[in-house]
């Protein structure tokens, strides 16, 4: 069930007050701050109050059956963090912001407004409904701002920097760019659409995105994971998703899986009530690193043991199972490793045949089978008392 907290709108007089209002990106302690699980990911210290996503991580559960876990790298670290307006002279004023409502709902629509304001004096201000949504594998912020003359609203947040270099973008509508530490880390598409909006990620990952006001303006976010020898291919996917991104808002991205990350040497059929000790091989792209590297099954027969060695990189199939054809799913996970955290799945065809026919035993010379001997013996008597019986005759005579 979705989880909802509402605030009543307070006066305006109330706003302005230090008491009851809040800056984006100085939440008060008292902040309420939820995580959100869609399909594939987990969105940490969501906050209602400052509607900022404090990072996401691809998360997997029981991967195909097999018991595995997943819990892969994050690529934010407060997005977006802060907000400011400008109206002429006045530049970077902050934007107080009064929580509306939030609808926590995992695996469907995460929605959260709240109202914001600046009020630069002689009569001049801002008014801002401000909307954060969170579902499938994608975040979009809503800024529709109000003045009496041209303001401008610019939203900063910052991702994760590391040992990389993020996708660097200056000044536009679109960009897939990657978080420090690029290959751990999920590939981003972001985008923003109409006249005057913009944004730029700087090298550290700060991201800058200003607006016009008088219009509403979309901040659209979404997240792709990747197997660890499928990096290429997930920014490559990612380049393609940016004309459609925005309306593509809700869906869910699966992970790019390449081809070849993990390939399994065949095994060799063994008779049903056998017991088979097979060492079959595991090639691993280079991509693929062995620290970290773990491996579960989903429809092995029972009475096999399938254990991957990382030392020799080998699979060792022991015991014996009963007649029949199985494909048995194989995942790998390098989470922790080297390379992007999305499971990489093999199939393993086991086949186990009808157990040898015994052999027919041998019988005891008794009963009918005696017969053949025992006449070949009487056949014999009689022959030598015939020949004893002509030399008496031939001897008389």
């Amino acid at each position: 069930m979705p989880t909802t907290r509402r605030t009543a709108a307070l006066s305006t007089v109330l706003a302005l007050t230090a008491a009851s209002v809040l800056a984006l990106g100085a939440a008060p302690a008292s902040a309420a701050t939820s995580d959100v699980v869609t399909p594939g990911l987990q969105w940490t210290a969501v906050d209602d109050n400052a509607l900022t996503i404090g990072d996401v991580a691809p998360r997997y559960r029981d991967v195909a059956g097999t018991g595995i876990d997943i819990d892969g790298y994050g690529s934010l670290s407060g997005l977006f963090t802060s907000l400011t307006a400008s109206y002429g002279p006045m530049t970077g004023v902050p934007v107080t912001i009064t929580p509306v409502s939030a609808v926590y709902l995992d695996d469907g629509l995460t929605s959260i407004t709240a109202d914001g304001y600046v009020d630069f004096g002689d009569g001049r201000d801002i008014s801002v409904d401000l909307t954060l949504e969170i579902q499938g594998s994608y975040a979009r912020w809503s800024f529709d701002a109000s003045s009496l003359g041209p303001a401008t609203l610019t939203a900063t947040g910052q991702l994760t920097s590391g040992d990389d270099s993020v996708g660097i973008a200056s000044g536009v509508q679109s960009a897939t760019v990657t978080s420090g530490g690029a290959t751990l880390r999920p590939v981003l598409g972001m985008v923003t659409e109409g006249t005057g909006r913009a944004f730029t990620v700087s090298s550290s990952g700060l991201v800058s995105f200003t607006m016009p006001s008088g219009q509403l303006s979309t901040f659209t976010l979404a997240v792709e994971d990747f197997a660890p020898c499928a990096r290429t291919a997930a920014i490559t996917d990612m380049d393609v998703r940016l004309a459609t991104l925005a309306a593509s808002f809700g869906g869910e991205i699966a992970p790019a899986t390449g081809s070849g990350c993990v390939s399994i040497a065949p095994a060799a059929a063994f008779p049903t009530g056998t017991p088979t000790d097979q060492s079959l091989a595991v090639t691993l792209d280079p991509a693929v690193s062995t620290t970290g590297l773990t491996v579960g099954t989903a429809g092995l027969p029972s009475g096999l043991a399938l254990v991957f060695d990382p030392a020799t990189s080998r699979l060792r199939l022991t015991g014996t199972a009963a007649e029949g054809s199985y494909d048995v799913t194989v995942v790998f996970s390098s989470a922790g490793g080297a390379g992007g955290s999305a499971p990489m799945t093999v199939t393993l065809a086991l086949e186990v045949t009808a157990a040898p026919a015994a052999a027919a035993p041998e019988l005891a010379a008794t009963g009918a089978d005696a017969w053949p001997g025992l006449l070949a013996g009487f056949a014999l008597v009689l022959l030598g008392a015939l020949a004893v019986a002509v030399r008496r005759r031939t001897a008389r005579g």
